[in-house]
């Protein structure tokens, strides 16, 4: 073997290495994006113990404050300044699909996480999660009432 056939046979394997990284990471990056993030069955039927009280939603705040903010933004809108880079943004709580999931479901994905969105079950004890839940429930219901108020100007 020539050095010429050993330098070209270099060259062909590196840009075979690199075709197929790039496109496995396509694939990967569609699949991700075709999957809807969904709770276990069971987890539907977790209900929140905690009430709507003022104390559990000013807790609630507070710890979306601390760990939610950053990439979900003031709001719950997704447009936290961290969210931008991610390649799975943060969801939108106002978006229907998250309206319509079940208390436990979002409970489920708030203990476990997925990818960028990271688990609290060992950062968080169960009630603070119960209490994170009411806050975003309560972001929910302040965005309804205002997209109302607005069909009605």
């Amino acid at each position: 073997m020539t050095l010429h056939s050993i330098f070209r046979n270099i060259i062909i394997l590196s840009n075979l290495i690199l075709f197929f990284s790039f496109s496995d990471k396509e694939n990967r990056k569609e699949i991700k994006q075709e999957k809807i993030w969904q709770a276990p069955t069971w987890a539907d039927t977790l209900i929140n113990p905690l009430s709507n009280s003022v104390e559990n939603l000013n807790n609630g705040k507070v710890i979306y404050h601390a760990h939610c903010v950053i990439c979900h933004g003031e709001n719950g809108r997704g447009d936290g300044e961290s969210g931008f880079g991610l390649e799975t943004p943060p969801r939108d709580f106002m978006e229907p699909a998250i309206v319509n999931q079940s208390d436990g479901s979002i409970f489920w994905k708030i203990s476990f996480g997925k990818g960028a969105m990271p688990e609290f079950t060992s950062k968080l004890a169960k009630t603070k999660r119960w209490e994170l839940l009411l806050y975003v429930r309560e972001l929910q219901r302040k965005y309804a009432a205002k997209k109302d108020k607005r069909k009605f100007k």
